[in-house]
């Protein structure tokens, strides 16, 4: 029997508080899928581009009009969507160890030159959190964040992503 879930439909009671920066990192982001993301397909790229990603990191924080502090934000948004994205259907072992280097060089180890691009992203979003006196605690727990998010989100994932037959709740809004 198929059971269904009922849940209100979203609607935000506030207006859309539009950022300063928004476009501020257009052209570097493009730099950075350019130089640091090359592990992922011409044709993948094609479509990342257009998304502006980092543009959603700007939208969540509208009143921060600094472009230094807010760079590590618009690094991290990307790298955590593409991460998603191109490791999303990885096995658990192989992604256990991903998620293991991740945390390492969230913490502090440096990426090897011939570890992917992703990583060297998370190093300079460290570098720059540091920079502009974000406090250990709080590296350590984006660290920590983002290695649960890996495997108690993404590796949970996986028997259902790899699974014949298709089981996903079906959900109805009101």
């Amino acid at each position: 029997m198929r059971e269904e879930l009922i849940v209100l439909k979203c609607q935000y009671p506030w207006p859309t508080v539009n950022s300063p920066i928004a476009n501020a990192f257009d052209d570097e982001e493009k730099d950075w899928y350019d130089s640091d993301y090359t592990f992922i397909s011409e044709e993948g790229i094609k479509r990342c581009k257009p998304q502006f990603l980092s543009r959603v990191a700007t939208y969540m924080n509208p009143t921060c009009d600094s472009i230094e502090r807010m760079r590590p934000c618009a690094r991290l948004m990307i790298y955590i969507t593409l991460f998603d994205d191109f490791f999303g259907l990885t096995p658990r072992n192989e992604l256990k160890i991903m998620a293991d280097r991740v945390y390492e060089v969230m913490m502090g180890d440096e990426p090897r030159p011939e570890e992917i691009g992703i990583l060297r992203q998370m190093a300079l979003a460290r570098k720059e959190w540091i920079a502009n006196g974000m406090p250990r605690f709080w590296i350590e727990r984006v660290s920590k964040n983002f290695y649960e998010f890996i495997m108690y989100g993404m590796a949970e994932e996986i028997p259902f992503k790899q699974s014949e037959k298709e089981h996903i709740p079906c959900f109805r809004t009101i």
